[in-house]
């Protein structure tokens, strides 16, 4: 069982490198026998991971991926900076920054949740997100009248009960950037529930 995980593995890693990905899935981690095994990288956060052709059961780790996973990778990968906006009980957190260029998963060995974790290179930066407290994702855009009238393209992270999670408004407004965001709503929708 370990020589074919080591395997699985490294033919991942290696059609990772190659863009090879014709009959692969994407795991954020794989995990066998209690061991966790976190995929990390710079240049995004799935690596790829064989599933055999004939399986009629997916496994385990595939499952756990839900639209929240890929968005989040889409807007890592996008390497645009957003102005990440937390209101919490008593506090508001605001700071621009690029989503990574680290991103990982993990489970909270404390709380036993799943989360995503975009931080820095020195890791001054680390974001982290709760992704199964995560209901709906919403793509907006609105008219900031002043000072100088501005469109912010908000993605928007909301709980079950309607409460926001966070806030990310892309801090780009060049053409690319727009054409970036406008093809997140038609790939996602303006309301996308997390599943």
């Amino acid at each position: 069982m370990r020589f074919l995980l080591h395997l699985h593995l490294l033919t991942a890693t290696i059609l990772s490198l190659i863009g090879c990905s014709h009959g692969f899935a994407f795991a954020p981690y794989l995990s066998t026998r209690g061991h966790t095994h976190h995929q990390t990288s710079s240049r995004g956060f799935f690596q790829l991971a064989s599933t055999p052709n004939n399986s009629s059961e997916e496994p385990k780790e595939f499952s756990q991926l839900k639209i929240i996973d890929k968005i989040i990778s889409d807007m890592h990968e996008s390497k645009y900076p957003f102005r990440i906006v937390v209101i919490g009980n008593g506090a508001i957190l605001e700071t621009t920054s690029p989503l990574g260029p680290t991103m990982k998963s993990s489970v909270s060995p404390k709380t036993n949740q799943r989360l995503v974790t975009l931080a820095s290179k020195d890791q001054s930066f680390e974001f982290h997100i709760k992704v199964d407290e995560v209901a709906k994702i919403l793509f907006v855009e609105t008219i900031k009248p002043v000072p100088a009238q501005k469109v912010l393209r908000i993605c928007r992270f909301v709980r079950e009960d309607g409460g926001s999670i966070c806030s990310l408004i892309l801090n780009e407004t060049g053409e690319d950037a727009v054409k970036w965001f406008q093809g997140m709503k038609d790939r996602y929708g303006e309301t996308c529930i997390n599943n």
